[in-house]
Parts: structure tokens; C-alpha cells; sequence
């Protein structure tokens, strides 16, 4: 076989009004990309359709003119030895409204586990490119992923992927499936630098605590796309430095083609975005507030990709990610410095990176100014190839976070800081406790009036309970009739797990509740960090009676203490635990766990004037150690699937 330039006949060609038997049905997980060089429409497909060819095509393999049409396989490649075998691509035709083109190539390499020389013949893997345009805007979809980078690359000058902002806004949306977060904070044992996030609507599990100091490189969320004049609310993935989404494969040729011209437009529009993941670590657009370098680490995104990763290029990550070493030995300037780099106990010399700030993706330069040549003609070409693959791996492909000490980070080009700020706190819907004396935990009670006889009732004194103690009885759990459900029990008490815990079988939940009255029950009553935290700090350390058998072992446990006939079914008192321990056993495995926090400290006045700078700064200062204090108790109570809930006085 003859390496030869590409003809220009085309050698693949895809009907405008494919047969049902057409042979493609592509995976959809566009590129999406901007024609900068003034092209439209066909234009810009086969201009790009070009790009891409050049691109995969070192060395080609000739290609007959003739060849067959596009259901035919490409031409055999070689059997042993890597190896691509590229067909031309297609004659632009129009698709619906997309102008596409395609092409069609066959990669061969020898098995991850055969060795040079072994003989063993080379796996064979078909590939499909499919481009298409409209207007200035144009899409690449490749079934091997591993090529985006270097299409990225080939295509630069002429074309542009869309930036982060746009592709945040026109694809994060609501209720996330997964995210995948990398840290931007300092390397340490104690964080991970990366992890991924699963689930049914992530943007209700993030910590605005330990969160902040991550920034998601991608996610699946709900996004309402407008296709064919219909709105669909539809999974889509997106890795918005890439520009890449990713959706599925439609059913048939047809479908791809139009869900493919739903995404295009859709990127063209104008969406507002969301902020429910504003706790995570945002993007920073220039070096103005950038201190000087002091680390730089080798983070791979393909060790956390959500897309395939050839096996070579995987081994290449974990090599440089586990086994390489980079030192920083001379720093001019945040954008300026020179690395000491060696790889696997090798080293290999010294690297200069120079940072040219950008609107979206910073340029990362690098070149070997000071090479190490071992006398070992054998290692010295080992060091000579790992130079080669450090800067196409380091620099072309983004693989190095650099650490500032103001607190940024750059990674995969892009520029972060970690929020590190103060995140408020979601207090729901205020509670009104009037009638209810808000700085008396329990009735007065004594011997003679046990306070199993004085909750809800009358007190030592004959005076109607007023407490909170009375308010959770008779107001926290009634139904929008007014009428009271479910199992509630009293556990208070030394050694208590709850001062009240609250089954409703119906629905399928389990409540437990820790009561502290606040300071003063006078309406000008100030925000108090301490009021919060022993019964914040009790709610934490009993979240594991949250588990229904934990629950009910220690329910049953317990059942000859004093406070163990406190108990009421539907508002009715009972005179034992039996119906409530009997509740607990029966609770089917996916029960819906809460936690509440009863302290009613914090008006909604004194709130207010926290917030609008009215009161003195030692109290909105307080305001703000208060809401980290209970993100945190949310954040512990999410970990083991609870909801939190801390609610305002009127």
C-alpha cells in the first residue's frame, strides 16, 4: 500500500432521502462548532468535512474513486502494525435542513495484551464520522471519541467550539442524573481531586460546604429542547469546556438527523441558565487577581471520562497521573514558568509553560528548553519519546492543573477559584407559634406530674401546656384538614435519640424531631449562633436512628421508661409503644427519612434585617456562622439520605 494525498472525488455518499435499509445509525454526541471563516450552510460542511479527513488521515492508505457506496466496508487494513485506513469523505448533500457528509474509516492496532513482534493479529474497529452544517453553525459526531482532541485541533482557525457560557446555558439544566466534579483545591490526602455524582436531582445533594472547592467538567440534566416545533424534556449530557454533548442513539437515520438539527438550533438560542449549582467553584475569566504558581499536577480527564477512551491513550493517563513528577524551578510571572519534569524515576528535563490569557480557553504553550540525554542510547530514546507524548498529552490536550496561591487554579485551560464564601441557608417556610410560649422547651411538671401526664395536657400548676413540646403534639404533623396523623412518641430523656420521633405509615416517612426553646420569647429577639448548637450537634450524632431498625430496636429498648407511654396514634393518646415499634418493623426499604431542628431563635424580622444590612454587623456576622452551622447539619443529614428542615419563627 502507497501513501498518497486524498483525491478529490468523493469516496462515500449518503442519499439525500436515505432507504429504509440505510446502514447508519450513529450515536448522538455532537461536537458543536462555529464556522469562523464566513461559510455557510454546504460550505462550511464540506470545508469541515475536509479539516476532518487531513486530520485522520496520516499515513492514507489509497482509496480507489470508485469506490462502492457508503454501505460498502472500507478497504482492509493492515494485519499487523498500527494503522488507519481513511475513505473520502462525502459530497455534502442537504438532510432535511442540515447540509452533512461523512466518512468512513477503519482503525487497526495490535491487542492491549499481545506484544511487538508476537504475531498475533490486529483487532479491526470501523469508525463513522458524520459532519453536518447549518448556517454558521456546524457539528461533529465520531463513533471513537478518543479523536475529538485532535478534530478540535485540526479544525482550530477556521472553526470554534462553542464556549463554556453558551453550552452552560443552552445545556445544564434541572434535575441531574450524574455530574462529574474535579477539585481545584490544593492536592491533599484528606479530598478527593476528583468524583462523580449520581442520582435522581443532584442539585438537591451538593454541599455548599465541601462542594465549593469543585467545579463540575460535566453532567446529565434535564433540558426542554423544542424540536419540530414540540418541546420534549430530554436527558442531555454535556461537558461544557469540550462543547460536546451527548444524548443517545436514535432509533433510525431520519431521527438522528433531526434530533441532531434540534441541538444545532438550540445552542443558537438564547437561554437564561440556571444557578443551582452556583455553590460550586466558579469559572474566572482573566489573571488579574492570580498570585504566583506553587504545584502543578497531572490530572487526566480521561481517567473520570464519560466517553470511551482508547486503551492507549487510558494507559498513557494513569502513567503520567501516578508515575510522573513535575517541579516548579523558576517562576517569572503567574502566566511564566519553567518545570523540572520526570516521568516513571526518568528525567526528563526541563518544561517552559507560557499562558496566554483568553476570553474562554486560556492558551497553554509549552517547549523543552533543557533536555536530559542518558548515556544509554536505549533510554535516551525513552526520554526522548516521553518529551514528545508530555507535550502532546501536557500541553495539547490540557492535562495539567496549575495551583495559585490566591486560590485559582488552572485546569484543562479554563480558570477556576473555589467559591469560599457563604452559603445561606434554606429555612422553608416560617412557623407560626402563636398561642405556643417559644422560650419554654417542655411543661413544668414533678413527681407527683410526670411529664408523660403534662405534654399536650395540664401542668404541674393545672396550666395548659403552652411549650413546644405541646406544639409538636398538637401542630406539627395535621393534614390539610387540620386533623393529626400518624405515630408520634416522646424518647426525652438522658441517653434520648429524639425528643420526638414521627412515623407516618401512609406516606412512607420517618420524622425525627430535637426541640430547643429559644433565649427569649420577646419579638426583638437577636440571631444566636449558640442557641443552635448542642441541639444541632444532638440531631447529628442520632441521625443513625433514622434507619428503622436502629429505630425500632431502640424504641423497644426503652418501652419500660417512664417516657415510653408518651406516645399518640392519630392524636389519640396510647398507653404503650407496641403500634409505634410495630410501625417502625413494618416501614418498607425505600422510606423517606427527615430530620427537624424545633428552635424557634430566629424571627423572620431579624432575618430580614440581617439580610437588607440593617442590624449591626456583629449580627449579620452571626446571620452567617448560623447558616454554616446547619448547612452543615444538612449536608450530614443528606449523606445518609435525610432531608433537613430548621424553620423561622413569624
Amino acid at each position: 500500500m502507497t501513501t498518497v494525498p486524498a483525491p478529490p472525488a468523493p469516496a462515500v455518499s449518503i442519499s439525500p432521502a436515505p432507504p429504509p435499509s440505510f446502514p447508519f445509525r450513529p450515536y448522538l454526541a455532537p461536537l458543536l462548532l462555529i464556522d469562523n471563516s464566513g461559510g455557510v450552510d454546504r460550505q462550511s460542511a464540506d470545508m469541515l468535512a475536509s479539516l476532518v479527513h487531513n486530520a485522520l488521515s496520516p499515513p492514507v492508505v489509497a482509496v480507489p474513486a470508485t469506490r462502492p457506496a457508503a454501505s460498502a466496508a472500507p478497504p482492509a487494513a493492515p494485519t499487523t502494525g498500527r494503522a488507519r485506513t481513511v475513505g473520502l469523505p462525502s459530497a455534502a448533500s442537504l438532510q432535511g435542513r442540515l447540509w452533512i457528509s461523512s466518512i468512513i474509516y477503519s482503525q487497526s492496532a495490535p491487542p492491549a495484551w499481545a506484544t511487538t513482534g508476537s504475531g498475533i493479529p490486529n483487532d479491526v474497529a470501523q469508525h463513522l464520522v458524520v459532519i453536518a452544517a447549518k448556517g454558521d453553525r456546524a457539528a461533529i459526531c465520531a463513533s471513537d471519541t478518543s479523536v475529538y482532541s485532535a478534530l478540535v485541533r485540526a479544525v482550530a482557525g477556521g472553526f470554534s467550539p462553542l464556549n463554556r457560557a453558551r453550552m452552560e446555558s443552552a445545556f445544564v439544566g434541572n434535575q441531574a442524573k450524574a455530574i462529574w466534579m474535579n477539585g481545584v483545591h490544593a492536592p491533599t490526602a484528606v479530598k478527593p481531586s476528583a468524583k462523580t455524582l449520581m442520582g435522581s436531582a443532584l442539585e438537591y445533594a451538593i454541599d455548599p460546604l465541601g462542594d465549593q472547592s469543585f467545579y463540575y467538567s460535566a453532567m446529565r440534566s434535564t433540558v426542554t429542547i423544542d424540536q419540530g416545533g414540540q418541546r420534549t424534556a430530554r436527558i442531555v449530557g454535556v461537558s461544557p469546556a469540550n462543547a460536546r454533548i451527548w444524548i443517545g442513539r436514535p432509533k433510525d437515520w431520519t431521527a438522528f438527523v433531526d434530533e441532531l438539527e434540534a441541538l444545532i438550533d438550540h445552542a443558537a438560542g438564547a437561554h437564561a441558565g440556571t444557578n443551582l449549582f452556583n455553590a460550586l467553584a466558579q469559572r474566572v475569566t482573566d489573571f488579574a487577581t492570580v498570585g504566583m504558581p506553587y504545584s502543578v499536577v497531572v490530572l487526566p480527564p480521561e481517567l473520570l471520562s464519560e466517553n470511551d477512551v482508547s486503551a492507549a491513550q487510558r494507559e498513557m493517563a494513569v502513567a503520567w497521573a501516578y508515575d510522573a513528577k513535575l517541579v516548579i524551578n523558576r517562576v517569572s510571572a503567574a502566566t511564566n514558568m519553567v518545570l523540572a519534569v520526570s516521568l516513571q524515576g526518568l528525567m526528563l528535563g526541563e518544561l517552559s509553560i507560557t499562558i496566554t490569557p483568553q476570553a474562554d480557553r486560556h492558551l497553554v504553550e509549552g517547549k523543552w528548553t533543557r533536555r536530559v540525554v542518558d548515556p544509554n542510547p536505549e533510554i535516551a530514546a525513552k526520554q526522548n519519546d516521553a518529551r514528545e507524548t508530555g507535550l502532546e498529552y501536557l500541553i495539547e490536550l490540557g492535562w495539567i492543573s496549575i495551583y495559585y496561591d490566591s486560590g485559582h487554579t488552572l485546569t484543562q485551560c479554563q480558570l477556576f477559584r473555589p467559591r469560599f464564601r457563604d452559603a445561606p441557608f434554606d429555612w422553608g417556610v416560617s412557623l407560626d407559634f402563636t398561642g405556643y410560649d417559644v422560650d419554654v422547651e417542655k411543661p413544668e411538671h414533678d413527681k407527683a406530674h410526670p411529664l408523660i401526664r403534662c405534654i399536650a395536657a395540664l401542668d404541674k400548676n393545672g396550666k395548659q401546656d403552652t411549650s413546644l413540646f405541646a406544639y409538636v403534639v398538637e401542630q406539627m404533623f395535621k393534614d390539610a384538614k387540620g386533623n393529626r396523623y400518624g405515630w408520634l412518641a416522646s424518647d426525652d430523656g438522658s441517653m434520648e435519640f429524639a425528643d420526638f420521633v414521627h412515623i407516618d405509615p401512609a406516606a412512607q416517612v420517618v420524622t425525627l424531631v430535637h426541640v430547643k426553646a429559644a433565649n427569649s420569647n420577646v419579638a426583638t429577639r437577636e440571631v444566636s449562633v449558640s442557641a443552635y448548637e448542642i441541639v444541632v450537634a444532638q440531631a447529628i450524632k442520632n441521625l443513625r436512628h433514622l434507619d428503622h431498625r436502629h429505630l425500632a430496636d431502640a424504641l423497644h429498648k426503652g418501652k419500660h421508661k417512664k417516657i415510653a407511654r408518651a406516645v399518640w396514634h392519630n392524636g389519640i393518646r396510647q398507653t404503650n409503644r407496641k403500634g409505634i415499634i410495630s410501625a417502625a418493623r413494618a416501614l418498607r426499604p425505600d422510606y423517606k427519612r427527615r430530620l427537624i431542628v424545633l428552635q424557634p431563635q430566629l424571627t423572620d424580622n431579624e432575618h430580614m434585617a440581617c439580610l437588607n444590612g440593617t442590624a449591626t454587623a456583629g449580627r449579620i456576622e452571626r446571620l452567617k456562622l448560623l447558616s454554616t452551622l446547619l448547612n452543615g447539619a444538612r449536608a450530614n443529614a443528606n449523606n445518609v439520605g435525610a432531608g433537613f428542615l430548621c424553620s423561622r419563627c413569624v
